[in-house]
Order: structure tokens, then sequence, then C-alpha cells
């Protein structure tokens, strides 16, 4: 372990940490891919209302928590940013289907990305 604070074990040798970050990645590719599709057309996450910026700041914030907090905050840090990916994405699906549109890839990434971020907090390694 460094001065900093930063231990490169920590990340490479715990399940959930591991775990965590990788749900993260999946939601940041997904934040970015499309969300809807229309008559041949896609919309990204990106893209107009733009909830994508929300899920990707929040799995960023997200990995941060898994490499730099421990114990109960690490723990209920990672549920709630996972909480609030799944909600962003349930919520954009539902007004997806409302409109007619069909649910994007993307946005699957997301909800499965955010699901396993919350559910790495409750990896014991």
């Amino acid at each position: 372990m460094t001065d900093s604070g930063f231990d490169m074990q920590r990340i490479t040798g715990s399940t959930s940490t591991m775990t965590a970050i990788i749900g993260a990645v999946v939601t940041i590719i997904g934040s970015f891919t499309a969300w809807a599709s229309f008559a041949g057309m896609s919309i990204g996450g990106m893209e107009e209302p733009g909830d994508g910026l929300i899920t990707l700041i929040v799995a960023i914030a997200a990995a941060a928590v898994a490499v730099f907090l421990k114990d109960g905050a690490r723990k209920w840090g990672l549920v709630a940013t996972g909480a609030i990916v799944v909600v962003v994405a349930i919520t954009n699906m539902l007004d997806i289907n409302d409109a007619g549109f069909s649910i994007g890839f993307g946005l699957w990434l997301t909800l499965i990305g955010g699901a396993v971020m919350a559910a790495a907090a409750f990896i014991k390694r």
C-alpha cells in the first residue's frame, strides 16, 4: 500500500471489487449505446432526454466507491449507486414501451450493470 491509500491488491484480489467494476463498465457501455429504436432508427442514452449521463456519472461513482471505501460505507454506496442505475433504467424502459418504441440493447446493458453493481455489495470477498 502506498502513502496515498491506494492498494492495487484491493482491486485485483477482491471478487466484490472486481464485480462492482465490471458492473460499472457494463453500465458505462450501456450509457453510450442504443436505449430505444423505432422504424430503423435508434436513440442512445446520451441523446435527449440524456439519462445516460446520469447512469454514466453514477457508474463512475460506483467504481470509486468499490475501490476507495471500506466496509459499511462501501456496501451501502454500492447498493445506492446500483439502485439508482436500476431505477433510471426501469423508468426509461417503461417510458419507451409506453411510447411504442423497442427497448434498445444499451438500456438492457445499463439495467444489468446496475444490478451487478448492487449485487457486488453482498459478495463477501
